[in-house]
């Protein structure tokens, strides 16, 4: 009964073992799409509620319509494109840069 379960083991290992072999391709690939995540949900979100951003912003500012859209239109463009840029893994220092720029950016001006 014993060598039935050592059997039973060794087989669910190598199952594993199998799965990480062929997932470690996918991996990499999966783990900067999780971490850009919330930057192309945003940077969607944006793009389809585009006129809503726009207007918030003008809004709560008070700055106009033209600043509004400078804002909305450097959201978008810096966060739908720094996060291709990291999925595609070309310059991705500069891409995280921009990324962490788009943050204070959206942290200064939303407080």
């Amino acid at each position: 009964m014993v060598s039935c379960r050592c059997n039973f083991r060794g087989s669910d290992d190598d199952v594993v073992f199998q799965v990480l072999r062929h997932g470690k391709h996918i991996l990499p690939h999966a783990a900067r799409l999780c971490l850009v995540s919330t930057f192309i949900e945003d940077g969607i979100r944006m793009w389809l509620q585009w006129q809503e951003q726009r207007d918030y912003m003008n809004t709560t500012w008070g700055c106009g319509w033209l600043l509004a859209t400078i804002f909305v239109i450097i959201n978008l463009i810096g966060q739908l494109g720094a996060s291709t840029v990291v999925l595609v893994r070309r310059h991705v220092v500069v891409a995280c840069g921009v990324l962490l720029g788009i943050i204070a950016l959206q942290v200064k001006i939303l407080q």
